[in-house]
């Protein structure tokens, strides 16, 4: 699916497109995203690509995110950086409390081309997949430290990818 740049932001020529997939081979389903970052004019800073660790405020650095619905009006929130670090976490649909998930160590890879980057990341949940409703996100930092923000919906105003009124079916 291709992702939108938010509409108070210029895609500067980026397009972005990611596909969502699910292995659910037992009680830990494997979450797949693919992303194809096509960047004609080399705006996009990419950090150098190194084992991950947990890492906070990666929100602010080349990432997707990927939001997805839980139970009990809760959602879980994962970070996977383009440095290869990753977070994850539980919140309320009013974003308290922040509570961070320990899941196992994504798989994050890389492949960096001169216009073209493609970005796989593998996921193994630690519990049965929560829903199939919720949000990809790609954040892209450029080199002028503006980021932009990309999703298949956005509120109006400013990106907020929280809001799960923007949020859809993932596959």
């Amino acid at each position: 699916m291709e992702l939108l740049v938010h509409p108070t932001q210029d895609s500067c020529g980026i397009r972005v497109a990611v596909a969502v997939s699910v292995r659910a081979l037992s009680a830990q389903p494997t979450v797949e995203l693919d992303v194809i970052v096509d960047d004609p004019r080399a705006v996009i800073e990419w950090p150098l690509h190194r084992a991950g660790q947990f890492q906070e405020q990666l929100w602010q650095s080349t990432c997707v995110e990927l939001f997805m619905a839980g139970e009990d009006g809760a959602y879980y929130e994962s970070h996977y950086a383009a440095s290869g670090d990753y977070a994850h976490y539980q919140l309320a649909f009013t974003r308290a409390p922040l509570q961070r998930q320990r899941w196992p160590i994504p798989s994050i890879a890389l492949k960096p081309g001169p216009t073209q980057t493609t970005w796989r990341i593998q996921q193994t949940l630690p519990v049965a997949w929560p829903s199939a409703h919720g949000q990809v996100v790609v954040v892209l930092k450029c080199k002028d430290q503006s980021c932009l923000h990309w999703a298949r919906q956005h509120p109006p105003a400013k990106p907020d990818f929280h809001d799960d009124r923007y949020w859809s079916a993932l596959w």
